[in-house]
């Protein structure tokens, strides 16, 4: 995912499903020089990671981009 796409789903009033592998996240912030993401996962717990935003996707089966 890139950084324009990342920062768009932060404040859009749609739900967008965004994945980290095949855990559903919500982005919560992005840092466009390291091109990270901090994300929230939505598995019940009150885990955040900061993550690659490479490793993001919208679509849960879409392939990983090198």
């Amino acid at each position: 995912m890139d950084v324009t796409r990342a920062k768009s789903i932060i404040v859009s009033a749609d739900h967008i499903k965004v994945y980290l592998d095949d855990e559903p996240v919500w982005i919560e912030s992005v840092d466009s020089g390291t091109q990270t993401a901090t994300v929230h996962l939505q598995n019940g717990s009150d885990e955040t990671r900061t993550v690659n935003l490479e490793q993001l996707r919208e679509n849960k089966h879409a392939p990983i981009d090198d």
